[in-house]
């Protein structure tokens, strides 16, 4: 097992699972539906697929002295398939809050093959109540749960794309424009050409000389650091909500408005205002004391999506740590982002993200599982990670409308509360998952959540007078 994938095995329980949400409608019923999805699935020939794909998709994997590897099962994809009878048996539909409780059991149950499968498919016997629901026409949930090892969450989603959607052509468009905007970024690992080549050497040489300095400052960095969030050992029992904004918000045109209006502002930075001031709330509601700053990380891709040649399901990441000041009625939208911009650009001015991935792709990977678990329990404690996948087209899957959907991304190490954003069909939808330990109260979960929509709500009616 590469590097980059074992990290990822440190843990023997449901932390490092993921969890994409699709909301599908159709004329079916339940029973007809599940039916025709399990075909689409096991039918599908997976053709855009890479050789190590299919094999991630097909086995399963062990322990020997503590190193992880893979064993060529061949696996069905049947096999990794499952209907959840879930919801009140007198009632036709499944209300949202019955959904989220089914998606919290969800990432606390092991996935198929005792846990050692890397990937399940989860339908429900019922479909979801929705509010602009159509007479013979249903909304089903599909939950697609994977292992952190079979791929970074653009992976996942990019195979789950290449092989069910049924536009390809949006969907190479998008990946398209997604690559050309990466390729504007500093992040990227190198590009094709000898002096390219010889350069990129340099700088790796570079920075595995410095490595050990740059995780003490980080360590530092961070070392008084005063949050009320940090301090409980995580249980692993989870809750897992969304939510989506209303119809006709336009929220996503709201943030590229005011992402246009700060210098070097970028959606990620519009998103993290807006959540660093719903954390502020937060501690402000439940908490004594409000630290004066939040630690945020956020993965940042370290390689461009596959848009022609072969899906390869791969962990391409490194991992960003952001001090985000908690400014909310201390001063503007506008200064409040411009505070997010400067912390996100002195953090990539560093070497720690390309160090960072060097680390987890090039050397602590190749480590007994708790010896990796010692290395991510030390390097540090974050108050919540951040999640944003790009380069969603609007496309049905599998002859289906897809309606929505929504990422959940995994705990990592230390941290308990995970927020994602995704965009669809113009719509924006965040997912929260976060350790019991830490907010007992599914309310106090979901209430989280649904403040960050509100903060950007907020946000845009001050950008908007201060505008004028």
């Amino acid at each position: 097992m590469d590097s980059g994938d074992s990290v990822w095995m440190s843990d023997d329980d449901s932390s490092h699972i993921s969890h994409t949400v699709a909301f599908f409608d159709s004329k079916l019923t339940a029973d007809e539906f599940n039916d025709f999805f399990l075909k689409s699935i096991t039918d599908n020939p997976w053709m855009h697929n890479h050789p190590v794909s299919d094999l991630k998709l097909t086995c399963t994997y062990d322990f020997c002295m503590g190193y992880a590897f893979y064993l060529k099962d061949n696996l069905k994809k049947s096999d990794c398939y499952v209907t959840l009878d879930v919801g009140n048996s007198s009632k036709e539909f499944l209300e949202k809050s019955e959904l989220t409780e089914v998606l919290s059991k969800c990432g606390n149950r092991p996935l198929p093959f005792d846990n050692k499968s890397l990937w399940e498919t989860v339908t429900l016997n019922k479909p979801l109540r929705t509010e602009d629901m159509e007479e013979g026409v249903y909304t089903y949930v599909v939950i697609f749960r994977t292992h952190h090892s079979l791929g970074d969450g653009m992976s996942i989603v990019n195979c789950l794309l290449r092989n069910l959607a049924v536009d390809q052509e949006a969907v190479h468009g998008n990946l398209e424009n997604l690559v050309n905007a990466m390729n504007k970024r500093d992040t990227i690992l190198g590009k094709p050409g000898i002096v390219s080549t010889i350069r990129n050497t340099l700088k790796l040489i570079k920075f595995v000389l410095i490595s050990p300095s740059v995780m003490r400052e980080e360590k530092l960095r961070f070392k008084n650091n005063l949050n009320s969030l940090h301090g409980p050992k995580l249980s692993g029992d989870k809750h897992i909500v969304y939510s989506t904004e209303g119809s006709g918000e336009k929220l996503l045109d709201a943030m590229k408005q005011m992402k246009n209006v700060v210098p070097g502002a970028t959606f990620n930075a519009v998103a993290l205002t807006a959540v660093s001031r719903a954390m502020q709330r937060y501690f402000e509601t439940n908490f004594k004391n409000t630290p004066s700053f939040v630690i945020a990380i956020t993965p940042l891709p370290m390689s461009l999506p596959e848009v022609k040649t072969k899906i390869k399901l791969k962990n391409s990441l490194s991992a960003a740590n952001l001090s985000l000041p908690m400014l909310r009625g201390q001063a503007t939208v506008r200064d409040q982002m411009a505070a997010v911009v400067k912390e996100i650009q002195a953090v990539k001015s560093k070497p720690d993200v390309v160090v960072k991935y060097l680390m987890v792709n090039g050397f602590v990977g190749y480590f007994p599982k708790h010896m990796i678990r010692t290395f991510l329990t030390a390097t540090g404690v974050a108050t919540f990670s951040f999640s944003n996948i790009p380069g969603i087209p609007n496309t049905d899957c599998c002859q289906h409308k897809m309606r929505d959907i929504i990422f959940i991304t995994p705990n990592l190490a230390t941290c308990g509360v995970g927020f994602s954003m995704i965009t669809y069909r113009g719509t924006l939808s965040l997912g929260l998952i976060v350790d019991k330990s830490l907010i007992p109260l599914k309310k106090a979960a979901q209430n989280l959540l649904d403040s960050v929509l509100e903060e950007i709500r907020m946000m845009y009616d001050e950008f908007k007078k201060t505008s004028v």
